[in-house]
Order: C-alpha cells, then sequence, then structure tokens
C-alpha cells in the first residue's frame, strides 16, 4: 500500500499513519461534486 501510495499523484497523500497501518485495505477518495469515485487497494 505504501508504493501505491507513494506513486499516486491523485489525491492520495491523506493516506498516511495512523490511516496507513498492517490493517489498511483499501483508500477511498469520492467527490460527489466532480462525480468522482477513486478506490486504491
Amino acid at each position: 500500500m505504501e508504493q501505491r501510495r507513494n506513486a499516486a499523484t491523485d489525491g492520495f497523500a491523506w493516506v498516511n499513519s495512523p490511516i496507513l497501518n498492517g490493517t489498511t485495505r483499501a483508500a477511498v477518495v469520492a467527490d460527489a461534486a466532480r462525480n468522482l469515485l477513486q478506490v486504491r487497494s
């Protein structure tokens, strides 16, 4: 997960400790105003 987060340039910079830990399996960015849903696992 850390490698994907570090390579991403699409709004996942917030995925850090304590959010990112040994049990993190997915992160989601949702923006209804832009009709956007992004999921990283």
